[in-house]
């Protein structure tokens, strides 16, 4: 009887060990998803952001400042108003494009405005952008 219960208490150390060692590691690797899936939410709202830009500045009566309050709008209705965001412009004026000019929007926002769990263990880029370019449009 004395074997067995050595043997017993070897193997629950054992097992505590192990679970001290794999432990951090699943959780990591939980942490990391959950990340990666918020990351993958973002970076699509902000193409979709961006290709809702583009879209209105590709139309003949574009200004920027319609599609600097169309982005601003659609980033308040997907909770990315407060991120620090960037719009440019390609051209600077969208009035000023020719009709069949191709005309981008780009949207970049620091990835640390919007992380979910922001910890220094899990790498993450620094911005998370999108770019659309469309030809504009005639009257």
């Amino acid at each position: 009887m004395a074997s067995i219960r050595a043997i017993s208490t070897k193997s629950r150390g054992a097992a505590i060990i192990e679970m001290a060692i794999v432990l951090p590691l699943l959780l990591l690797l939980t942490l990391g998803l959950i990340e990666y899936g918020w990351m993958v939410i973002k970076q699509s709202q902000i193409s979709d952001v961006t290709r809702y830009a583009a879209r209105q500045a590709a139309l003949p009566s574009a200004t920027n400042g319609i599609v600097t309050a169309n982005v601003a709008t659609a980033m308040t209705s997907d909770n990315l108003n407060g991120s620090g965001y960037t719009v440019t412009t390609n051209p600077g004026n969208v009035a000023g494009v020719a009709t069949g000019q191709p005309v981008s929007v780009t949207i970049s926002v620091p990835y640390a405005n919007i992380g979910l769990l922001n910890t220094p263990f899990i790498p993450v880029p620094t911005n998370l952008s999108a770019s659309v370019t469309m030809a504009k449009e005639g009257p």
